[in-house]
């Protein structure tokens, strides 16, 4: 009998340690911090925003240099013969060509430039909610070099689990 209750008080005390240790676990609030410039530049959704916008540049740009090399083309033949009415007309369209071209690109660069980046910090803050909601955070931190986290404990810093996390849940994983 004597063994038995040492067992139980010792069970018992167990217990009420493992408790003691739960409660005040619990009570501690979970805070971490991510480089959030290292998250972004890392996440495979811009990646491959970045690739597909300087593809797109790519072309534009081929677009405009030809038609630069025929203005200037135009421009050296004019040097010839610098009354040509037909060669001044062909430039000065060309010119006006390119340089409604080169407005209209820049425009649609900055607008897609907006629009990825929208996207991008869309998904990223998303996947940043979930992240701190599965591994039960309170606190979430993003520092990016503007003074906004002036000192974190290493131990907090998450960057790269976020970074494979991310990337992992943007490719289905």
């Amino acid at each position: 009998m004597k063994k038995r209750q040492i067992i139980v008080i010792a069970l018992v005390n167990i217990m009420v340690v493992a408790g003691l240790l739960l409660y005040i676990e619990s009570g501690k609030t979970k805070t971490y911090y991510i480089d959030l410039q290292k998250v972004y530049t890392e996440f495979e959704l811009k990646k491959e925003l970045e690739q597909k916008m300087e593809a797109i540049v790519a072309v534009t740009n081929e677009q405009l240099d030809s038609l630069g090399m025929r203005a200037n083309i135009i421009n050296s033949s004019l040097q010839a013969a610098p009354s040509d009415k037909m060669k001044i007309e062909e430039y000065n369209s060309i010119a006006a060509i390119y340089s409604s071209k080169s407005k209209q690109f820049g425009e649609q660069k900055s607008l897609m430039a907006k629009e990825y980046d929208q996207q991008i910090w869309s998904q990223l803050n998303e996947y940043v909610r979930e992240y701190g909601r599965e591994k039960n955070c309170d606190f979430i931190i993003a520092g990016n070099g503007d003074g906004s986290v002036m000192y974190s404990d290493g131990s907090k810093d998450i960057t790269d689990k976020m970074i494979r996390y991310v990337n992992e849940k943007y490719q289905g994983k």
